[in-house]
C-alpha cells in the first residue's frame, strides 16, 4: 500500500500523488497503524473546502468513504465540523474538527510534505 515501503523514493512519491490531485482534483492517503487514518490532499486548494480525516476505520473503507465525501464537495457540498451528521452508503458520521496537537505531531505528515515539495506552504 505505501509507495515508500514498496521502494519509491519520496520525490517518485511525491510526484504521482501530484498526478493523482491534478486528474481527480484530491487524492487520499492512509497510514496503516494499529488504529489507521484517512486523510485527503487536494480538498483545500481545489475547492476551498476544508480536508477530511478518517481515524480508526479499515483504511480501504476509509479510502471509499472520503472518496464519496470528496466527490460531494467536488459537487459544491460544505462539510464542516458540528453541521449535520453526514451519510455514505451505510455508515453515518459525526464531523468534527481536528485538534492543533494532531497537525502538529504530523497527523497529515505526506499532506504537508506535497506542498512542501511543489514550493509553498500547505494552504
Amino acid at each position: 500500500m505505501c509507495a515508500i515501503c514498496d521502494g519509491a523514493t519520496y520525490d517518485e512519491m511525491l510526484a504521482g500523488l501530484h498526478g493523482v490531485v491534478q486528474r481527480f482534483g484530491w487524492a487520499v492517503q492512509g497510514v496503516e497503524a494499529s488504529k489507521p487514518w484517512t486523510y485527503t490532499i487536494g480538498l483545500t486548494e481545489r475547492f476551498g473546502h476544508p480536508e477530511l480525516v478518517l481515524a480508526g476505520v479499515d483504511i480501504s473503507l476509509a479510502m471509499n468513504i472520503l472518496n464519496a465525501l470528496a466527490d460531494r464537495v467536488a459537487g459544491g457540498e460544505q462539510l464542516r465540523p458540528g453541521g449535520p451528521n453526514v451519510t455514505v452508503g451505510e455508515t453515518e458520521l459525526r464531523l468534527g474538527s481536528v485538534h492543533p496537537v494532531h497537525l502538529a505531531s504530523g497527523l497529515v505528515g505526506y499532506w504537508r510534505m506535497y506542498y512542501e515539495w511543489r514550493g509553498g506552504a500547505p494552504p
